[in-house]
């Protein structure tokens, strides 16, 4: 059997007798090698997505304590073999003080004790509309009949029937957990609908037809029944997207046209003053939290968000997530400092009718690496994450590395460099100029078009030994594939 990605997603009820105790969390693993167990957690009933990794040497016990306070909200993954591997999940909702994870891939073995019969029914109930949702976006299935449905009141009513059977078997587990399950069960079911709202708005032109008054009369009562001012929302990750949609389609079609004219740093401050003004207490602590603390995480740093920081202190002085924020704020800051780059990092201006190859021959005598990306290519930053072992090896093999921005706008150099800094992505780096388009598509891509990220490879002598290895995103693959070029090229 294979080993699989193992999700488990886990509430805990602070129950009276057990308030204040020590929560343990322990996993038992056989047969993981060297993978990871990875743990998200909330903060004083606000979801974070914030990981922390407990490795496993050997086959072994890990005891993992979250301390006096009680987590409310515990997300697990247990990495697998390769994202080939099929997703396996399991749920824990208890109140017990202590839980026991036993993981043996090899085994087929995963057990948990501490749930009840009632407890696990519940959870898969409430997670049953988003792996409906799943189905329905990668064409796997259409359980409900929903995708050729285009009357809102029926695909409304599918949606509500199947929501109140799930109710029924969530409504067996007693309060709290009931609670947070519901929400769950009702933010996934608003998920879906909304991936069949906008889908129905996005294929028509006519807003202001009687469908379309049928649609947003719909949307507006799963939106009610939702309870999007539950506080059980905020301890789940889906909420800050849930906000986002229903922030979209507040706004107008001129309202939003004006803003994306403004640029990404007008949206996300509107979207802020939205969180802060509709929602209140945990859920929007939960929103305002988010929205700053994943402006680092996913490397935006946009310009001003200390001052939102100051905005949610003032609003929050005792949250818990205070810390966590402060660290993120520091490093927006410090990225959007006018210090200047890192030594290593060399920006090249290529002169007015410069062309590609005389940049690399900038570089002769010397085998260079290059790296064609973007600022919006998620595959892009992932390998970031791994660029010092590339470097490490570049600079151990006399390689110069060439980092080439095809990003395009009037502000893709302050992305860019943004980008650069945060990743601290020593080397030399280009942003490519419009001149260098066609040629730097046609050379790393074919036909005018380009998949990124991608690693090509030229010798000292300027030729191009690789257009492109499929292991650009495998470190220690590209690195073998990298010196087997050179030795086959004698380069």
């Amino acid at each position: 059997m294979s080993i699989k990605t193992i999700v488990l997603s886990m509430f805990l009820a602070v129950m009276p007798e057990i308030a204040g105790a020590q929560h343990t969390f322990t996993v038992s693993a056989n047969n993981l090698g060297h993978r990871k167990v990875i743990v998200s957690r909330s903060f004083g009933g606000i979801m974070m997505p914030l990981q922390q990794t407990i490795d496993f040497d050997a086959d072994s016990l890990v005891c993992y304590r979250f301390g006096n306070d009680t987590p409310e909200h515990v997300l697990i993954l247990v990495e697998g073999n390769d994202a080939k591997d099929a997703t396996e999940s399991l749920s824990l909702y208890t109140a017990d003080a202590s839980m026991l994870l036993t993981v043996d891939p090899k085994q087929g073995l995963l057990e948990v004790t501490g749930q009840t019969a009632t407890q696990s029914a519940a959870t898969k109930a409430a997670e049953a509309p988003y792996q409906l949702f799943i189905d329905y976006v990668t064409g796997v299935g259409d359980r409900l009949g929903l995708r050729d449905d285009t009357v809102a009141a029926s695909a409304e009513s599918k949606l509500m029937h199947f929501a109140d059977s799930l109710a029924t078997i969530i409504d067996k587990v007693p309060e709290p957990v009931r609670n947070a399950l519901r929400q769950e069960m009702a933010l996934n079911t608003l998920y879906l609908w909304n991936q069949l709202y906008f889908g129905w708005m996005n294929r028509r032109a006519d807003k202001n037809t009687q469908e379309a008054t049928a649609w947003k009369q719909a949307d507006k009562n799963i939106t009610a029944w939702a309870k999007l001012d539950n506080e059980a929302n905020a301890l789940s990750l889906l909420f800050d997207d849930i906000a986002s949609s229903q922030w979209s389609k507040a706004l107008t079609s001129s309202r939003m046209d004006s803003l994306r004219k403004l640029g990404k740093e007008s949206i996300f401050f509107a979207r802020f003053d939205h969180f802060a003004r509709n929602y209140t207490g945990k859920n929007r602590e939960y929103l305002l939290a988010n929205l700053i603390y994943k402006d680092t995480k996913d490397a935006v740093f946009t310009e001003g968000v200390d001052s939102l920081f100051s905005i949610f202190r003032s609003m929050y002085p005792q949250s818990e997530i205070t810390p966590i924020l402060e660290e993120a704020v520091t490093k927006n800051m410090a990225i959007n400092s006018t210090n200047e780059l890192d030594p290593d990092i060399r920006f090249i201006e290529p002169t007015e009718g410069q062309a590609l190859d005389s940049i690399i021959a900038m570089f002769k005598g010397k085998p260079v690496l290059v790296d064609v990306w973007a600022t919006w290519c998620g595959p892009c930053r992932k390998s970031f994450e791994h660029a010092d072992i590339i470097r490490d090896f570049a600079r151990e093999n006399g390689i110069e590395l060439l980092y080439i921005s095809i990003d395009e706008g009037s502000n893709r150099e302050k992305a860019v460099r943004k980008l650069v800094k945060s990743y601290g992505l020593k080397g030399n780096h280009l942003i490519m100029p419009p001149s260098f388009k066609e040629d730097v598509y046609n050379r790393f891509g074919s036909n005018g078009y380009i998949i990124i990220p991608a690693i090509a490879l030229y010798g000292s002598d300027g030729t191009l030994l690789e257009s492109r290895f499929s292991e650009s995103e495998d470190a220690p693959a590209l690195i073998e594939a990298i010196s087997t070029t050179l030795k086959t090229f004698g380069k």
